[in-house]
């Protein structure tokens, strides 16, 4: 497995002498990091389209999910934690195989050049996710093979989505409220027991100390390796079922129209980003430093990170109406 793992090692090696390339390869990196999503994604959401936002959203969450089980099944390094010869320009302490950064990449531009539908954008798009892939192939932190496996996951995740789409949307339409909500709960519990049982394959697994070794030779030494980080199931569905809860009680309080003048578009965002900051500086102590044992710390995590996906989804647009930043409907 190490021999798939590490395929083309050779051909990174040489792309890494490419100095130049460094500060290319970290904005496009950043374009495939957790946060440019959750600062992104929200301006389309918020100020373009709720509809398409929402769907992007979820699939990008979901990608995620899909990525960290996958990881976790596959078992296999990140390419400088085998091979000193690869530079890190960083330490990850995560599993390497597939790509997480190739693989929801993929399926957020993708996906935007599916529901935009221009031949332009469809060459921006795939653009974009070749070279998020090649920055981490530079960057020392992904092989070329964990890049084109998760290519070829974020195909299929994509293709999934919008296999599924129609028939759980209109599933959803035909339920009550009560009902949806308490539907988002059930699937939520069933990812986590997905998740729960492929983890527990692997509890009590130490990495090999050759891993250890060149992690640490990159890691600052307050930095720990812990590639299998069982509370990540539940930051993870926690904020799914956030960004769901959201959707469903805007539809329930008549939809998000966002169509409006440009500078209630614009002001849309910061006071979205304002509130969602407050959420995290108020909940970040609490998840930072939690005291619970056992079940109770992932049950926190799991509460902790639904909210600001509701607010996001749902809190956000309600408050955007409240305060006038939402035009009103006119009549004919």
């Amino acid at each position: 497995m190490d021999i798939f793992n590490l395929q083309f090692i050779d051909w990174q090696i040489a792309l890494q002498k490419y100095t130049w390339l460094e500060p290319i390869m970290w904005i496009f990196t950043y374009m495939g990091n957790p946060e440019f999503y959750f600062l992104f994604l929200p301006i389309l959401l918020w100020c373009f389209s709720y509809h398409h936002g929402f769907r992007l959203l979820l699939f990008v969450t979901i990608a995620g999910f899909i990525n960290l089980l996958l990881k976790v099944s596959f078992l296999l390094p990140r390419p400088y934690c085998v091979d000193p010869n690869i530079k890190a320009y960083y330490a990850a302490s995560g599993l390497g195989m597939p790509s997480g950064h190739a693989q929801v990449s993929f399926v957020l531009w993708a996906g935007l050049a599916q529901m935009i539908k221009r031949h332009w954008f469809w060459v921006l798009a795939i653009g974009i996710s070749i070279m998020i892939g090649l920055s981490r192939v530079f960057l020392g932190v992904h092989s070329p093979m964990q890049i084109l496996v998760g290519w070829g996951f974020g195909i299929a995740t994509l293709l999934l989505f919008i296999y599924l789409e129609k028939p759980l949307v209109s599933w959803f339409s035909k339920r009550s409220l009560g009902m949806q909500i308490l539907s988002l709960f059930g699937i939520s519990f069933l990812f986590i027991a997905l998740g729960h049982l492929i983890f527990s394959m692997h509890f009590g697994w130490t990495p090999p100390q050759e891993w250890v070794t060149n992690y640490e030779r990159v890691a600052s030494p307050e930095k720990a390796f812990n590639p299998l980080k069982y509370s990540d199931l539940f930051f993870s569905t926690g904020i799914i079922l956030g960004y769901a809860i959201g959707g469903v009680l805007t539809h329930h309080w008549g939809g998000f129209r966002v169509e409006a003048v440009w500078w209630k578009r614009v002001l849309r965002y910061p006071v979205g980003l304002v509130g969602m900051a407050l959420m995290l500086l108020f909940l970040r102590p609490l998840l930072d430093d939690l005291q619970w044992a056992g079940p109770m710390k992932y049950i926190a995590l799991y509460l902790g990170f639904m909210l600001p996906g509701i607010w996001i989804t749902g809190i956000a647009p309600w408050l955007f109406k409240k305060i006038g930043l939402v035009e009103p409907l006119t009549q004919p």
